[in-house]
């Protein structure tokens, strides 16, 4: 339900059919405004439901695969759980089926942002990490390359988060940078916001590992979520443990001992709300053993993204 334009949608549905299941995608907009991504598709064996939606087809089916920009309020949806139809998600699918070592980041900024900085951390530390998610994207058509041992970091969304819920599941490691008001249109309030982002905690188990933005206070009071480890970072004040900006430098505190990671020259993007994101991603590559000569050279390896205060001409 609901192809999307974002890759998410096609590369499900190209997976499913790959699988020999037999595919229906309905999506209220038609096929003009979905042409890339039915063009994508046109070499499989897919019904397609365009410019509505048809009860039969939430009804007559095994299963619901629901778009994250779908709100979970469709009384399409109401029906297929009232028929006790499963509803699942592209992502739910995924980290069923994934063996590798998970890394989830939310937040209500600068997810993407980070994402690309861990992830061109551990590249340079294992260079099969694979980044998804939110970024764009679908990981289905990588699971066979996927081994115990690689590392997958992944942008979660809030509406993600809520579907991974119904799973029960919380990566393994995960990493919240802040908490503002955003999609309220959707969550309604703000509390249901804050509730779907405490997702990513909430079923941790005591081997797992938050990192947590201490300059957050919203984000630090969610660390009595979940039961995994907490490793904070700041970047305004020190901390006895965690990571915390120490003049020019990223510092590990941790058992009374302190060890620099990286320093603000090391990093090419601009701003304190930037350092706050090489800080979390730091501090996250360091629970998965990343030595910090990798972290200082994945941070000057990352230019940034685009049209996120990106350099244009001088």
């Amino acid at each position: 339900m609901g192809l999307g334009s974002f890759g998410g949608g096609v590369g499900l549905t190209r997976y499913l059919a790959e699988q020999d299941a037999s595919v229906t995608v309905t999506d209220l907009k038609d096929a003009t405004a979905l042409q890339d991504a039915l063009e994508a598709l046109q070499d499989l064996p897919i019904r397609f439901v365009l410019g509505e939606h048809r009860d039969g087809d939430f009804v007559d089916t095994d299963r619901v695969f629901v778009n994250p920009a779908v709100p979970l309020t469709s009384p399409f949806l109401q029906l297929a759980r009232l028929r006790g139809v499963p509803l699942d998600s592209e992502l739910n699918l995924f980290v069923r089926q994934c063996a590798g070592r998970i890394i989830g980041i939310t937040g209500s900024v600068g997810k993407t942002t980070t994402t690309s900085l861990l992830g061109n951390i551990l590249q340079a530390h294992d260079a099969r990490t694979l980044v998804g998610g939110n970024i764009g994207g679908s990981l289905l058509s990588r699971l066979p390359d996927i081994e115990p041992d690689t590392p997958v970091v992944l942008e979660i969304s809030s509406f993600q988060l809520e579907h991974l819920d119904w799973l029960g599941y919380s990566p393994p490691l995960a990493v919240v940078l802040n908490l503002a008001p955003n999609h309220l249109d959707r969550h309604g309030t703000m509390a249901a916001y804050q509730a779907a982002k405490e997702v990513i905690l909430a079923h941790q188990t005591p081997d797992d590992v938050a990192v947590l933005n201490w300059d957050d206070l919203t984000v630090r009071d969610m660390a009595a979520r979940g039961r995994g480890r907490r490793l904070f970072y700041s970047v305004q004040e020190p901390l006895e443990a965690g990571v915390y900006r120490d003049g020019s430098a990223l510092v590990l505190a941790s058992e009374g001992e302190r060890r620099v990671l990286c320093h603000d020259s090391d990093l090419r993007l601009r701003g304190l709300h930037n350092l706050g994101n090489a800080a979390a991603a730091a501090a996250a590559a360091t629970t998965l053993g990343v030595p910090p000569g990798t972290i200082a050279r994945g941070l000057q390896a990352f230019t940034g993204l685009p049209h996120r205060l990106e350099w244009i001409a001088d």
